[in-house]
């Protein structure tokens, strides 16, 4: 009689064992397939909004909307990505650059150089989200996470330049 009862207890673990397996990896199937229909919506929204961005705030101005590639020239000289109408500003002033996620601030040798938060920058510098650069009279704001902002934010409302 107890060999019976061992023997049943035993086929009735392994039940049990099979039952939450296959539960485990339902859970994990159902799981994975929320993640990649969540990654195609993400994806989605990349397509129409660039991640970051460079703002132009002048004063008596409306903010101007530079959204940032891999690259971004900056200066006076029309080969330039973003042209800067002043006379303080070299030729070619300024580049920004995405290494890795991160987006990069280096001087191209002007003579009036740039001001990163009011601080004269020596040397490249990686950006963080709200810096201001100056770059003559012109002032910039980098926005790193443009895409969260919340909406009714109009801080940097403008136009895409």
């Amino acid at each position: 009689m107890q060999n019976v009862l061992v023997i049943i207890l035993r086929y009735l673990f392994l039940l049990v064992l099979y039952l939450f397996l296959i539960y485990t990896l339902a859970q994990m199937f159902r799981f994975l397939k929320n993640q990649d229909s969540t990654q195609n919506l993400h994806d989605g929204a990349k397509e129409n909004i660039s991640e970051a961005q460079l703002v132009k705030i002048n004063e008596g101005e409306l903010p101007c909307i530079y959204p940032l590639r891999d690259t971004l020239n900056i200066g006076r000289h029309d080969d330039n990505d973003i042209v800067i109408a002043d006379s303080k500003a070299s030729r070619h002033h300024a580049r920004i650059h995405n290494n890795h996620g991160q987006y990069w601030i280096e001087d191209l040798n002007s003579k009036n150089g740039i001001y990163l938060n009011d601080i004269k920058l020596s040397g490249p510098v990686v950006l963080a989200d709200e810096d201001k650069l100056s770059i003559g009279n012109v002032t910039f704001v980098f926005v790193r996470w443009g895409h969260e902002v919340e909406q009714g934010d109009t801080r940097w409302a403008g136009a895409q330049c």
